[in-house]
């Protein structure tokens, strides 16, 4: 079953679902769930995607994204 060493890590039960527990694990540490709850809105999109694009997390992918894709990545995580 695919996840039961990362169960195992969590201290989960087999079965359990990871993204939730996940998503449990963030709001106990008082993490936000969206963009939108950091404080960001629509009129911000343009200024999150040149500040994307200067970051080098993505210095090794196969395919590099656009300044357009990571618009169309953050509009849709805002909603």
């Amino acid at each position: 079953m695919g996840g039961s060493r990362i169960r195992e890590a969590m201290g989960l039960p087999p079965g359990a679902d990871i993204a939730d527990a996940i998503a449990d694990l963030n709001a106990r540490l008082g993490l936000t769930a969206s963009v939108r709850e950091m404080g960001y809105h629509n009129t911000d999109v343009d200024d999150l995607a040149d500040k994307a694009m200067g970051v080098h997390f993505d210095a090794t992918a196969p395919q590099k994204p656009t300044r357009d894709d990571f618009k169309k990545i953050i509009a849709a995580t805002l909603g």
